[in-house]
């Protein structure tokens, strides 16, 4: 944001800069806005089982990639998560080019809503053959607690997805 000559600029309800100054640009971080921070990204090779792609405690950033074929058939991979307690909720892509006909992946979202509770599953969404377009895009609902997104691939050839994932926070 910039601010020109002739106007005063407070912050805290105190003048920071005054209009016999020249222009002053400053970044602002609107109160109430929705904040993202990267939270992962890689690829997955998929292997037939439920697969985490990024486990997620903390803000930052978590590069890399889960391989499914180290996975057993059927298993489920867990491609992104928040474990802590502010309210926010996870948004990314997950890249499907690599699927061709006869693959089919199946991407769910689980929520625990107690502290001490278990998740819990409220979507689940199936990809099968080559997709077009081939990126998807994975927004969780909010939730306070613990949130997570997971692959698994349970027909065709076992792929590598490159997966990005950002946590949003509400202010």
């Amino acid at each position: 944001m910039t601010f020109r000559k002739g106007k005063i600029v407070y912050v805290n309800g105190k003048p920071v800069w005054t209009p016999e100054t020249e222009d002053l640009t400053i970044n602002v971080n609107v109160e109430g806005a929705a904040k993202k921070n990267l939270v992962g990204e890689g690829d997955l090779t998929a292997d037939g089982t439920e697969q985490c792609l990024i486990e997620e405690t903390g803000l930052g950033l978590l590069e890399g990639y889960v391989d499914l074929d180290e996975m057993e058939s059927g298993d489920e991979v867990v491609l992104v998560s928040k474990e802590d307690n502010k309210l926010g909720y996870l948004e990314g892509h997950v890249d499907l080019t690599p699927m061709q006909t006869g693959d089919t992946i199946v991407v769910k979202e689980y929520m625990q809503i107690k502290a001490a509770g278990a998740y819990v599953l409220y979507a689940t969404k199936s990809y099968s053959d080559a997709q077009d377009p081939p990126l998807l895009h994975v927004q969780t609902k909010p939730a306070k607690d613990k949130i997570k997104v997971t692959a698994t691939q349970t027909a065709g050839t076992n792929r590598t997805l490159d997966v990005q994932f950002y946590r949003r926070l509400e202010a």
